[in-house]
């Protein structure tokens, strides 16, 4: 640990950190109304028993289409963030582990243990302090779970970073708890006054 000597935060910013992974996902199926005009169509010349047979059936296929919908799972990962630890005046680390887990339609997560997985963190700093240290493609990468510590010095001025990741060398969304939704990226917003801000972005569509 550093202590709250100013000339020991010199080179602090950015993170120190080794290690990344994960994986892709399902597309949803759409469902469809048995009771529209182009379900019904057919039934002409049915007799009324054979008639509400037939929206019966058709009904139960609706829920089970819903139904395998909503199980439907997506592969994410999960910023497990500790608490901040405050050097004085002069600097702030925080650890953050990330982890894989599965994401249904509804934006429940349950974890997925894999050891053998590989994640990879690769950062672009778009702004603050140009000598923080961020990890290009290839340098941080881990099985299972990926820890980062990231820290920021008051000397230095604060920073700002993009954070992606990859599965198994796939590009993986990042989930965020407080919306349940899954992200392209995170963008990190670092300085001793207010902590580390995350706030999770999308791509701009291509025109």
């Amino acid at each position: 640990m550093v202590g709250d000597d100013p000339e020991s935060f010199a080179d602090l910013d950015g993170h120190t950190m080794t290690q990344t992974y994960q994986l892709a996902n399902p597309a949803a199926s759409s469902a469809w109304d048995p009771m529209g005009a182009d379900s019904m169509s057919d039934m002409s010349g049915l007799t009324p028993e054979a008639a509400t047979m037939m929206a019966v059936e058709a009904a139960v296929e609706l829920q089970q289409k819903q139904a395998q919908a909503q199980n439907q799972q997506t592969l994410v990962v999960t910023p497990n963030r500790k608490k901040d630890i405050v050097y004085g005046p002069y600097a702030l680390s925080e650890d953050v582990q990330y982890t894989v887990a599965s994401m249904d339609s509804r934006g429940k997560t349950t974890p997925v243990k894999s050891d053998e997985a590989k994640i990879e963190l690769d950062e672009k700093l778009v702004g603050g302090n140009p000598k923080t240290r961020i990890c290009n493609p290839g340098e941080c990468v881990s099985k299972g779970s990926l820890p980062d510590t990231m820290a920021v010095t008051a000397s230095g001025g604060g920073h700002s970073v993009e954070k992606r990741f990859q599965l198994d060398g796939k590009p993986i969304k990042i989930y965020d708890a407080t919306t349940k939704k899954a992200y392209d990226y995170v963008r990190i917003d670092a300085s001793v006054k207010k902590g580390f801000v995350f706030t999770f972005r999308n791509d701009q569509p291509q025109p």
